[in-house]
């Protein structure tokens, strides 16, 4: 995404949405994969920044105020 992209869509929230935004942002636990073997051939879990910015992204993409599912 631009920057001007990026202002337009900051400029048409309110205060209150972008503090509502952040303090998800903020307050998510790392979400994680399971990313190798250690050396008994178990795998082992990793946290993972794009993994977390990918769950959430995909919390606000599909998110549908009229679903029973949500």
């Amino acid at each position: 995404m631009k920057r001007d992209e990026v202002t337009k869509l900051l400029d048409s929230l309110t205060q209150e949405q972008r503090d509502g935004i952040a303090q998800l942002i903020q307050e998510t636990d790392p979400d994680g994969d399971y990313c190798g073997y250690d050396e008994d051939g178990g795998s082992f879990w990793c946290e993972s920044v794009s993994v977390t910015l990918s769950n959430l992204a995909q919390l606000f993409s599909s998110y549908d105020p009229k679903s029973v599912l949500e």
